[in-house]
């Protein structure tokens, strides 16, 4: 069987990596070797690290990268190991036992269908806490208003997809599209992946590689995250124009509609504008039907007993932080590529 490498990107990981190197020992089929790359981290990570790869007698292996970003540490530490076989992970995951095995079991039968890529799986989102908000923000982000139609995150059939997270791949294939983007501080996955099927490869979603992931606890967390989301989804397109999805287009073009129609409305309530009353009812209606959704579906998923009332009360403001935070730094992206250009 060809050897494995598990890469992971770590800064200020001390907390996380015990239950992430816990699940690499529990593996059914054991990493060769693990590298930790430690991007100027100021906590213990390494001795944490180091600690645990004795206790529990791993492969471990750990390589310094004071850049600190992710895609130059991810480059950092394929370029040092030594399997043919890379499994990108994260600090912030904890693989299914069966997740080495899998991953590995999908990218040789992807090369025995006469083709080559990257195979990558689902994430069991659970909340980082335990409040409500918390909760609703790890259900919110796994359904299709949250995450469009992404398959690592909503489910579905194995098949080609346009996007992965981490990702089982050759070395070779990494060495030959010449790494990650290291001027990209975020998507750099979904940049990597357009490479590969631009170069004529697959990238391969299975359900049965699954690992836990744990979403954002607070709103200004999730904020956070997606706003960088869109801001360098806007900085892909520079290189990528043909990237821009459907489920991404909608809250970017919402993001700038619902505050016109906000405007309008206001401004004919206030009089401040001699706005028809059409206008005015349809600007109305319209940032009604989208407050509707947002309450319908937090309704349904209390119906299916997915999540409890406290947490449908927090799902909607969760949807809208998701949606706007994506839009308006998609679009704050646009302008500063702009600028650039």
């Amino acid at each position: 069987m060809p050897s494995i490498s598990v890469v992971i990107p770590c800064h200020n990981e001390a907390k996380r990596l015990p239950a992430l190197l816990a699940a690499l020992h529990g593996q059914t089929h054991p990493a060769d070797e693990i590298m930790i790359v430690n991007s100027a981290s100021t906590d213990n990570t390494v001795q944490v690290a180091r600690n645990l790869a004795q206790q529990y007698a791993l492969p471990l292996r750990v390589v310094d990268n004071p850049r600190a970003t992710i895609p130059s540490s991810l480059n950092c530490g394929m370029s040092a190991v030594q399997s043919d076989i890379i499994v990108r992970l994260d600090g912030h995951c904890i693989p299914r036992p069966a997740y080495l095995e899998e991953s590995l079991k999908a990218l040789l039968a992807l090369e025995a269908r006469g083709t080559w890529g990257n195979v990558g799986g689902q994430w069991q989102v659970s909340p980082g806490s335990t409040t409500p908000i918390a909760k609703a923000i790890a259900y919110a982000v796994t359904t299709p208003l949250g995450a469009g139609d992404a398959s690592y995150r909503i489910g579905g059939q194995a098949g080609n997809v346009e996007t992965v997270p981490f990702g089982c791949f050759r070395k070779q294939m990494w060495q030959k599209l010449g790494g990650y983007d290291e001027k990209l501080l975020s998507n750099e996955d979904y940049e990597y992946n357009t490479r590969i099927i631009q170069a004529g490869g697959s990238v391969w979603f299975t359900p049965a590689v699954q690992a836990e992931y744990f979403a954002r606890t607070t709103l200004p967390e999730l904020w956070k995250q997606y706003a960088r989301y869109g801001f360098w989804k806007a900085q892909m397109l520079k290189i990528h124009l043909n990237s821009l999805r459907m489920r991404q287009l909608i809250p970017a073009l919402w993001s700038l509609i619902a505050p016109c129609l906000l405007l309008v409305a206001l401004a004919s309530g206030m009089g401040w504008l001699p706005i028809p009353v059409i206008c005015t009812g349809g600007s109305i209606a319209i940032l009604g039907l989208y407050l509707l959704a947002l309450v319908g579906y937090s309704l349904w998923g209390v119906s299916k007993r997915k999540i409890s009332g406290a947490e449908a009360c927090c799902l909607p403001w969760v949807y809208a932080c998701i949606h706007f935070a994506w839009g308006w730094n998609f679009w704050r992206g646009v302008f500063f590529y702009a600028r650039q250009a």
